[in-house]
């Protein structure tokens, strides 16, 4: 067989090896990302102090504009303001 081909098919099956490879990686780095998003998500439930009926209840009303109360994030402008 010719020599070039033989060399590309070993170079094809090294990067298909290297694919399979960092593939793998990525679903176990993506895995880890969920697990860490799911404990944040579960600590800031806990931290309202709801339990699942009321989040529930709160999670339908936030999906369609209906919360007793929406959770805004404080600019830098107005958390230096007290710092005088």
């Amino acid at each position: 067989m010719n020599v070039r081909i033989e060399r590309l098919r070993a170079e094809r099956e090294k990067n298909d090896n290297k694919i399979r490879t960092l593939s793998s990686r990525n679903r176990k780095i993506d895995e880890e990302i969920l697990r860490i998003e799911n404990g944040e998500i579960v600590g800031l439930v806990r931290a309202t102090g709801m339990d699942l009926d009321e989040l529930a209840a709160y999670l339908k009303a936030f999906r369609t504009g209906e919360a007793p109360f929406v959770i805004q994030k404080e600019s830098e402008d107005t958390t230096n303001e007290n710092e005088d």
